[in-house]
């Protein structure tokens, strides 16, 4: 198995590098998602009822 040769020389194993493959798969997908949210508004503190 080349890959299991290649995580070798690198000093990491399988599990390490595919639960930081999710990782920044997530981080990537959150990114998606906050750019089609619309920006969050401030909370005005007070409101009047007319």
């Amino acid at each position: 198995m080349v890959f299991k040769k290649w995580f070798k020389k690198m000093e990491i194993t399988l599990e390490e590098a595919h639960r930081a493959f999710l990782k920044e798969m997530e981080e990537l997908h959150e990114k998606e998602l906050r750019k089609k949210l619309p920006p969050k508004l401030l909370d005005p503190g007070r409101f009047t009822i007319p």
